[in-house]
């Protein structure tokens, strides 16, 4: 049987959850990609964005664990501090220029607050690229493992601090909400790191590459499908109210990770397990429960069938049934194919980072093109100019712009970024 490594899969699963944040946001935001068409039918699928960038938070705090020494002393944590300011900011930095000069006029501050990654916490988010939220976040959750490192805390204990300290802020404080959102996504940054802790001692498995590209189909339909969201905002309506809800009318980027968010956690943990090729107990029953259980959803769709929109609840279905029959079937020939495509999306993963950071000003470009609009056709069109825009943009700040800046400062290959298995976007 065919297999991929570990560092090939992780790299094949963080760039298809780059490509999902893509796709959604085209779909999500009206107007931009086609100024004169609202995406209808199966073309308003909207794939799981969101958990995407959940999932984006675990991976960065397996990655980091893995990839980091403990910090013993300053110069340790100059080192890291620095391996994460030359990774991350320089691509960034071009990206959110990009994203100012296509703008309209925003406040000093404003522009400030983007360039120094204090946006959220300090000041507005420049729309025009929203997906920098993120990288605050993950800004935040770098320095919040230095402490961790340096004393040696226990992973578990300190998430289950931050755990308790985002809900109850929610309790208590609902109107800042800030301080629940960054402690509720620093879980599942603290998940990952606790991740790369357990894969010290744990056993290896090998998925078979069909099972490994049907996870990341089935990963494409839990926005529609994730039928442990439905359970748990069950019992928190029945049992605890309204307080584990947001007000809609605060900010919304101090307001993106919420405890409905933790239906997913179960499903990002097994992600980075099986792609990473750690063994863990009880594994077959767990992946069998998250694998059948979305099968309810059918029975939802039978039942409230005037009530959805049907259209993009079947692509959602169809991603479903395809990627259940890759992970629980056999077929030699599909794993020689899916070796081929994990290999392909592995090189999506190796420019993902630049991928995600850049799109936003790529896709708020298009709208200035009014011509050829207005239709499915002009939507489709448009929606592949942009993506090998965003690929090729992608790979000239990961490829090029990005080695060129370590020369710059005189750093020799590798010597300061993290390897391509320990990327974070």
């Amino acid at each position: 049987m065919s297999s991929v490594n570990s560092r090939t899969a992780l790299d094949a699963l963080r760039g298809v959850a780059a490509f999902i944040v893509v796709w959604c946001h085209c779909i999500e935001n009206r107007y931009l990609l086609d100024p004169g068409y609202v995406p209808q039918s199966v073309l308003a699928f909207l794939p799981p964005s969101h958990l995407a960038v959940l999932l984006f938070f675990v991976l960065s705090g397996y990655v980091i664990g893995r990839s980091t020494p403990p910090l013993t002393g300053r110069a340790d944590i100059r080192e890291y501090l620095k391996k994460r300011i030359i990774r991350i900011y320089p691509i960034y930095l071009l990206a959110m220029v990009l994203a100012i000069v296509i703008a309209g006029p925003y406040p000093l501050t404003t522009i400030l607050g983007n360039l120094s990654l204090t946006q959220v916490l300090l000041t507005d988010v420049i729309r025009e690229n929203g997906a920098s939220w993120s990288l605050h976040y993950e800004v935040i959750y770098y320095l919040l493992f230095i402490p961790i490192s340096y004393y040696r805390l226990p992973v578990v204990p300190v998430l289950a601090g931050f755990l308790a300290v985002g809900l109850g802020n929610m309790a208590l404080n609902p109107a800042t909400p800030l301080p629940s959102s960054y402690a509720l996504g620093f879980v599942f940054w603290l998940a990952g790191l606790w991740l790369s802790d357990y894969r010290r001692t744990a056993a290896k498995v090998s998925l078979a590459p069909r099972q490994l590209v049907g996870g990341l189909l089935f990963l494409l339909s839990l926005h529609y499908f994730n039928v442990l969201d439905m359970g748990l905002r069950k019992v928190l309506l029945d049992f605890c109210g309204e307080w584990w809800r947001f007000d809609r009318a605060l900010d919304p980027f101090a307001t993106q990770i919420r405890p409905m968010d933790f239906a997913f956690l179960p499903y990002a943990l097994c992600f980075v397990l099986c792609f990473a090729g750690i063994d863990f107990r009880f594994r077959r029953p767990i992946l069998l429960f998250l694998l059948l259980a979305p099968a309810l959803t059918f029975v939802h769709l039978a039942t409230h069938i005037e009530e959805v929109y049907l259209a993009p609840n079947l692509v959602a279905g169809g991603f479903y049934l395809s990627g259940l029959w890759l992970m629980l079937g056999r077929n030699t020939l599909a794993d020689a194919a899916s070796t081929r495509v994990l290999h392909r999306l592995a090189g999506l993963g190796g420019i993902s980072y630049g991928v995600y950071i850049i799109h936003g000003p790529v896709l708020h470009m298009f709208q200035w093109v009014e011509w050829f609009s207005g239709t499915p056709l002009t939507f489709l069109v448009r929606f592949a100019l942009l993506v090998a825009v965003v690929l090729t943009a992608g790979y000239a700040l990961e490829k090029q712009f990005h080695p060129w800046v370590r020369r710059r400062l005189g750093l020799a290959e590798g010597s300061s970024a993290l390897p391509a298995s320990a990327r974070t976007i």
